[in-house]
């Protein structure tokens, strides 16, 4: 991908396609594993796969299938919507960008959904359990560049929310991390071990609090 950012908007090209996933090349002992991260980023990968680990929890991010692009590379919104899929998943991510403010297909999704993060960059995002809506705020943050950011908050949120058995300090956790992420450019924006362990302390000691 080539991303080109001007005035907060960002203007993506894509530059080549990976060859795709079909669920025949899922190895079978990985249909064992505890978490399970479905992130497409060029409709390279079949979202068929969700329903191939019903032990797991499936996060899925959507992006990927909500790509088209034109003869230029010029990327473009592409609806996507299964409802199959979307129940066999246990949790969805996208950002609020990926669907070109398409707010029908967000409430679509959020009828069919468990759970489901609508993230709003800046703006924090909302969280959609079982079709409720509820409002979380983002972490303030110098963005350099937030290319990367939706992936980490996604990644962290599934791993938190398995760690920590609570999906709004998972959330909280998620945002604290992918606002590190957009401070620094490259793979330097990946969360840091230290910031990890300090972030997953926070959160524990908070529902610590909250219990007693």
């Amino acid at each position: 991908f080539e991303n080109i950012y001007h005035e907060g908007r960002r203007r993506q090209y894509i530059r080549a396609v990976a060859t795709p996933i079909t669920r025949a090349d899922v190895p079978a002992h990985w249909r064992n594993v505890p978490l399970v991260h479905l992130g497409p980023i060029a409709d390279e990968t079949a979202a068929e796969i969700a329903h191939d680990f019903p032990d797991a929890t499936v996060l899925m991010t959507l992006q990927g299938w909500l790509r088209r692009w034109d003869e230029s590379g010029r990327v473009g919104y592409k609806r996507w919507f299964d409802p199959d899929v979307v129940r066999a998943t246990d949790l969805m991510v996208f950002s609020e960008e990926d669907i070109n403010g398409d707010r029908e297909l967000e409430h679509k999704i959020a009828r069919v959904a468990r759970h489901f993060v609508l993230t709003r960059a800046d703006y924090g995002g909302v969280f959609y359990q079982d079709g409720q809506p509820q409002e979380y705020p983002a972490h303030p943050a110098q963005v350099v560049n937030p290319t990367g950011a939706g992936d980490i908050f996604a990644t962290s949120l599934l791993c938190a929310w398995h760690r920590l058995q609570n999906i709004h300090a998972a959330i909280n956790v998620a945002a604290k991390l992918a606002a590190y992420s957009v401070t620094r450019l490259g793979l330097e924006s990946a969360p840091t071990p230290e910031e990890v362990r300090e972030t997953l302390r926070q959160a524990t000691t908070a529902q610590s609090d909250d219990e007693s």
